[in-house]
């Protein structure tokens, strides 16, 4: 069984490049998978990387969306 990778709330700012704030409020949400630890978040690494996955989804949805309504 492999070992759970466990990041903290500064690295994931780094990899997903959203505020500080954001990342404690997807913990807190569940949208991060996260145990808190005193007054500290410990986050997978591999929802960091699937909650990446979904923003750019989401961003390139509403690139999509943007692009259609400036053609009519």
């Amino acid at each position: 069984m492999a070992k759970k990778q466990i990041i903290s709330v500064q690295q994931a700012v780094i990899m997903t490049g959203r505020s500080e704030r954001r990342i404690q409020l997807a913990c807190q949400t569940g949208e991060l998978r996260a145990e808190k630890i005193g007054r500290s978040w410990h986050i997978e690494k591999t929802s960091v990387n699937e909650y990446i996955r979904k923003i750019v989804k989401a961003e390139k949805a509403r690139a999509k969306r943007a692009q259609k309504k400036g053609r009519k």
